[in-house]
C-alpha cells in the first residue's frame, strides 16, 4: 500500500498489455532511474510520479484512452494527498484517504469533486505533524555500506533492468535530491490542475521551496556523483521545473 500513482500506472499499462519495464524503451523521455523508483515505490515510501509531459508521451506511444489519462491525472492528486498525510497518521489510513480521493475524482461530476478535493488539500496542509520523516539514507547499513541486495532500488532494478543500465550506487548518492525534486514536481502538477488562483499560488510556493532544497541537496552530493551525466540531467530538470513554477506565478 504505497504509491497510488504507480499502482494506477501499472494497471493502465496492463490494460494495454504493457509493463513498467517497457518504459525503459523511452530512455530519453523517461529516465531509467525513474522507472526503477516507480517500481520500488510500490512497496516502500518514496516519491515517484510522471509529470504531465511524460504522461502525454506514454499516452501517445501506447494509445491510451481518455479514460486512462483521466485516471493517471487523478492519481497524481491522490498520491499528493497520501504523501502529505503519510507522516501525520497511520500509513494505512493515509493510503485509504488517497484512494477515496481517487474514487471521488473519477466520479460522474469531476468538476464539483475537484473543487472539494482542493479544499481538502488546503485543510490537510494545516494538520499538525505527528512525526518527522526519517533523516537516514534509505538502503544504508550501519557501517555505511549499501545493502543493494535488499534495498528497494536493488530489487526493482533486478526485476526491471535486464540490460544493467541503472547505476545503483549513483542512484543512492542522488537519492536525497531526487526525492525532494519529485515531491516539488508533484506539487507543481497539483498547482497546474488547480483553478483557484490563490490556492495555486500556495501550491507553487510550496513546490518552489522543495525545488530550492533539491538544488542545495544536488550541490552536496559526493564528487563522483557530481561528475555524472545523471547528476547533470537532474540539475537541469530541477532548473527547468523552477522556471515553470516562476512562469505560473507570473502568468
Amino acid at each position: 500500500m504505497m504509491n497510488i500513482f504507480a499502482e494506477q500506472l501499472v494497471d493502465v499499462l496492463g490494460k494495454h498489455h504493457h509493463e513498467l519495464s517497457n518504459l525503459f524503451t523511452w530512455k530519453l523521455d523517461i529516465p531509467p532511474s525513474l522507472v526503477v523508483r516507480l517500481k520500488a515505490s510500490l512497496t516502500t515510501e518514496q516519491s515517484a510520479t510522471l509529470n504531465t509531459e511524460q504522461i502525454d508521451f506514454i499516452a501517445e506511444k501506447y494509445d491510451l484512452a481518455e479514460e486512462d489519462l483521466r485516471r493517471l491525472r487523478a492519481a497524481l492528486l491522490a498520491e499528493t494527498i497520501r504523501r502529505m498525510v503519510a507522516n501525520r497518521m497511520d500509513v494505512r489510513i493515509a493510503y485509504k484517504l488517497g484512494m477515496v480521493t481517487l474514487d471521488l475524482l473519477l466520479s460522474d461530476d469531476p468538476a464539483i469533486v475537484m473543487h472539494d478535493c482542493e479544499v481538502l488539500v488546503s485543510e490537510l496542509r494545516d494538520l499538525p505533524t505527528l512525526g518527522k520523516p526519517s533523516e537516514t539514507v534509505r538502503g544504508l547499513m550501519p557501517n555505511g555500506e549499501h545493502d543493494l541486495a535488499h534495498h528497494p532500488y536493488g530489487v526493482a532494478a533486478h526485476a526491471l533492468d535486464a540490460e544493467g543500465t541503472v547505476d545503483l550506487d549513483l542512484m543512492l548518492a542522488l537519492d536525497g535530491a531526487t526525492e525532494t525534486f519529485y515531491q516539488g514536481q508533484l506539487w507543481l502538477e497539483v498547482a497546474r490542475d488547480t483553478s483557484d488562483r490563490r490556492a495555486q499560488a500556495g501550491y507553487v510556493a510550496h513546490a518552489q521551496r522543495l525545488l530550492d532544497r533539491a538544488t542545495n541537496q544536488g550541490r552536496e552530493v559526493p564528487p563522483f556523483a557530481q561528475q555524472s551525466e545523471e547528476h547533470a540531467v537532474l540539475m537541469r530538470a530541477i532548473e527547468h521545473t523552477q522556471a515553470e513554477a516562476t512562469s505560473m506565478l507570473t502568468a
